[in-house]
């Protein structure tokens, strides 16, 4: 599968046409085109401009087509965890809820253990 069928992915999974997305990423409508027809490459701006837009995707996905090694997250997740206890002031508080807003008014929860 090349980049523009991943791309095509994201758009149907966030319910977006080639315009809309272009304007979420503020850039040209022809650009998106290009992509989505395989004439173009992303180039890096492209792929600076999806990160900033939407953070919560996974971009090496995007770019090779292979997922973040599932034992990385898990790696990560436990790291993370040890170090949901203390606070800046070094007291002892657990953390029950994370919560990211994003620009585009959607939002993701974390919640450690769970």
């Amino acid at each position: 599968m090349e980049i523009k069928e991943r791309l095509i992915q994201v758009l149907k999974r966030k319910n977006l046409n080639a315009s809309s997305f272009a304007d979420i990423l503020k850039i040209q409508k022809s650009n998106v085109s290009h992509i989505l027809s395989g004439r173009n490459k992303p180039s890096l701006d492209f792929i600076q401009k999806f990160i900033n837009a939407f953070p919560n995707e996974d971009v090496v996905w995007l770019i090779t087509g292979n997922q973040i090694n599932e034992i990385e997250k898990t790696e990560n997740e436990s790291i993370l965890n040890s170090n949901l206890k203390l606070d800046s002031s070094g007291n002892d508080k657990e953390i029950i809820r994370i919560i990211t807003f994003y620009r585009d008014n959607t939002f993701d929860v974390f919640q450690p253990n769970s």
